[in-house]
């Protein structure tokens, strides 16, 4: 931070705004890796402040090997932030409004140590569960990017139960099987009477829908293969309103039960990224890539 320094020297503690690099590091459960602060005690994200000359990317690398000791062969750029909600003031009284361009770091070498004494601490955390003393800026960042709800203590799960569809179910199937397509990117183009029709051939075959219930509320839904070995998960969803309190956990193990089954296979498009942390925190592995050859793929 020695150009933030220097134009302390001249400014004080007024406000500045503070272009600089965020970084996701998640291990291979899904879980994020977090420093517990030196001037504030609390846990936050990878990440400083611009260098003149320096670029998104390159102050990004910089700061993880200096905060984390590692380094990083692929960059992903997720998102840029900015705006009031990016205003932050330092313990010491020095504020600022970030400019913050967001990557996640993968295949990274090293294990994760202290360097500077920027760090007090260094720590996988899930994103499923509440993160004691998160730094404000930083569950911004994630809460923006829907990685995490705002902070709550969360209220014990209502039991949640496991239910058999039928023909009365396939508009509320289609629905969520819509919400589900949306979430993952996938290109099929089915509207909302196609997805039916396609429901409705699902369970009058050797598939079978099961829909997630808490209490009266429907919070999900799953769509299994019963001619396959071993068993085939097609499809999964947890409704966006209900997501970080446990459900899809809860929705997974209660299938799983109901199935009587110990070993599941399922595909996970390679861009869901979140997808696949959430499979992997769960004991999944991957076994092949598949792939496909496409004008679409030949032209990006």
């Amino acid at each position: 931070m020695g150009y933030i320094m220097d134009l302390r020297k001249l400014v004080g503690t007024r406000p500045l705004i503070m272009a600089g690099s965020c970084v996701l590091v998640f291990n291979d459960e899904g879980r994020l890796l977090l420093q517990r602060r030196t001037d504030s005690g609390d846990w936050g994200t990878i990440g400083g402040s611009m260098e003149p000359g320096e670029s998104f990317e390159e102050t990004a690398a910089r700061e993880l090997l200096e905060e984390a000791g590692l380094v990083a062969r692929t960059w992903t750029l997720r998102t840029v932030l900015s705006g009031p909600e990016l205003y932050y003031r330092y313990p010491h009284g020095d504020e600022i409004y970030n400019v913050m361009a967001v990557f996640e770091a993968t295949d990274t070498e090293g294990d994760p140590r202290i360097l500077d004494d920027e760090g007090l601490e260094l720590r996988y955390f899930s994103l499923d569960e509440p993160i004691p003393d998160l730094n404000p800026l930083s569950e911004y960042v994630l809460g923006a990017m829907g990685y995490i709800r705002k902070q709550i203590k969360p209220q014990p799960i209502e039991e949640l139960t496991v239910r058999l569809c039928g023909y009365d179910d396939l508009d509320l199937l289609a629905q969520m099987n819509k919400e589900l397509i949306l979430d993952e990117g996938h290109d099929n183009p089915m509207d909302d009477r196609q997805l039916r029709d396609r429901m409705n051939a699902f369970i009058e075959s050797e598939y079978r829908a099961y829909v997630f219930e808490v209490g009266k509320a429907v919070v999900g839904y799953a769509l299994v293969n019963h001619a396959r070995t071993p068993l085939y998960l097609r499809q999964f969803y947890i409704g966006r309103e209900h997501r970080r309190q446990g459900c899809g956990r809860e929705a997974f193990h209660q299938l799983r039960a109901t199935l009587g089954a110990t070993d599941l296979d399922l595909e996970v498009l390679v861009s869901n990224e979140r997808g696949r942390r959430f499979w992997r925190s769960l004991g999944f592995r991957e076994r092949s890539l598949y792939m496909r050859i496409s004008d679409a793929c030949a032209k990006s």
